[in-house]
């Protein structure tokens, strides 16, 4: 207990900035017996509502989701940050102007989407379905200042993984999103190449073989 207190006293202190970067830098977080302790009394959640902006205070959004990545590169801390509200705050940042937090956020996602027992936990979530990813992409497509990149990023996972990669394809208006952003001549090389990336894992990895062969005059 006296640990934990510390630590919500450390993150909503005055110096709750140097507190985020030391727990970093020192063996804090990857220390399994001091970081299982705190993720059992709920510090992730902390460190997510510390990624909603507080007029008046010091900017923490990027050391806070710093430190986020820091846990989740452990198995042992995906299942302290599965709830609905916590993915629905990580996938409004992908929407947000602030590159770097952006793609952060992003990662953490990804690291979701390869822990088995969250995959279902994170896209039966109304803000983390296939179709509020489609939007977002859309998002792109009339709006050339939005960074795809992020979505793009979570998309690459699901792609490999069976359930959430045919349902992207049986996302039809998702599937020619994507698609269309690989092909497009007036895309960024970086985000046309991982849009390049997703549809590789697609077609090489889901059921599409076997549509194919349906309409070939030859067996495959």
């Amino acid at each position: 207990m006296q640990l934990i207190d510390q630590f919500r006293r450390g993150i909503n202190g005055p110096l709750a900035e140097f507190f985020l970067s030391s727990l970093i830098t020192s063996e804090g977080i990857h220390n399994d017996k001091i970081r299982k302790a705190l993720c059992q009394q709920g510090v992730l959640h902390d460190l997510v509502k510390l990624l909603t902006p507080q007029p008046d205070a010091v900017d923490i959004r990027m050391i806070s989701m710093q430190c986020i990545l820091h846990f989740v590169e452990h198995e042992d801390s995906y299942t302290s940050i599965k709830t609905a509200s916590a993915v629905r705050k990580l996938v409004a940042i992908l929407e947000s102007k602030e590159k770097e937090l952006c793609y952060m956020a992003a990662e953490v996602l990804a690291s979701f989407v390869h822990a088995p027992l969250l995959c279902e936990v994170m896209l039966s979530n109304e803000n983390m379905s296939i179709e509020s990813l489609a939007s977002h992409l859309r998002n792109y497509t009339k709006d050339h200042t939005v960074d795809p990149g992020p979505v793009l990023r979570v998309l690459r996972s699901l792609a490999a993984q069976d359930p959430w990669r045919n349902a992207i394809m049986e996302h039809e208006d998702l599937y020619n999103l994507v698609d269309g952003i690989s092909r497009s001549a007036t895309a960024p090389p970086d985000v046309q190449q991982q849009a390049s990336d997703v549809m590789v894992l697609l077609v090489c990895r889901s059921s599409i073989a076997q549509r194919i062969a349906k309409v070939l005059p030859f067996s495959i």
